[in-house]
């Protein structure tokens, strides 16, 4: 698996919440959302994968077509003109996988 390397970036709000069997969506933070220099890096702490897409307020997630987030891992998007984060848990269970969203803005180039 290839690594790449982030840029420098500014912390500008997070959002944490749990994602259970059923879709739902969280407003992401942040003064500055969008815009091509800005990130979201998701943490997954729960214990339970999870399938997140980012959006409008209208966004959904897929299990299987969405981006998947492994328990105690991170993945970072850029976050475009998105400006809700949508989750689900893998497998249908009724647990909760807790999600933690950043925003940031990247301060390199």
């Amino acid at each position: 698996m290839a690594v790449q390397t982030l840029p420098a970036f500014t912390p500008d709000g997070a959002i944490g919440g749990s994602f259970g069997a059923a879709t739902s969506r969280i407003a992401l933070p942040g003064a500055q959302v969008g815009g091509s220099d800005t990130l979201v890096v998701v943490s997954n702490l729960g214990s339970i994968p999870v399938y997140v897409a980012l959006g409008s307020n209208t966004v959904t997630a897929v299990v299987g077509a969405s981006f998947l987030v492994m328990p105690g891992r991170q993945r970072v998007f850029a976050i475009g003109a998105a400006t809700y984060i949508a989750g689900i848990i893998q497998g249908g269970s009724t647990y909760a996988s807790s999600v933690f969203a950043t925003v940031a803005i990247e301060t390199g180039s």
